[in-house]
């Protein structure tokens, strides 16, 4: 087994987002009455207050979590625990990623063919990405341990 055989994603920095990504959410998962404020999961992950603010920030934008109580120091789930999949996690991980572009905008950049191809086929890896994902459940694990062990 090589080095690369233990990464989900060929991109090492990708497979690392996607791997603290999930590790936030199922803090969220595992309490999901809780309100969780920054500071605990910075103590509970390892990871830098401005990650983990980033990474709340793009499962906001997914769906999944939402400030609670007025202020971005404290989050909370937005949806219902057993239903959060590993798709979720990779929608949150990618969220605020693509960039958007207007027909027009697509219809006035024909030279630029290339990009749009790259886009679409970036998109149709995403829904491969996201059916196999799909499967699964962070609240139902399957004959493994995926929890991180406490730092």
């Amino acid at each position: 087994m090589s080095v690369s055989d233990n990464f989900l994603f060929a991109d090492y920095l990708m497979d690392q987002k996607f791997r603290i990504t999930t590790e936030i959410l199922e803090l969220f998962v595992n309490n999901p009455s809780q309100d969780l404020s920054i500071s605990y999961l910075v103590e509970y992950t390892g990871h830098t207050t401005r990650a983990v603010t980033q990474i709340c920030r793009k499962l906001q934008i997914a769906g999944l979590v939402q400030p609670a109580k007025n202020t971005s120091k404290v989050w909370m789930l937005t949806c219902d625990p057993s239903s959060i999949t590993l798709e979720d996690v990779y929608r949150g991980m990618i969220a605020n990623q693509q960039p958007t572009q207007s027909r027009a905008n697509l219809e006035a950049d024909r030279e630029r063919s290339v990009d749009l191809l790259i886009m679409q086929a970036t998109m149709e890896v995403n829904q491969s990405i996201f059916q196999h994902l799909r499967q699964f459940s962070l609240g139902r694990p399957k004959n493994t341990h995926f929890s991180s062990a406490r730092r």
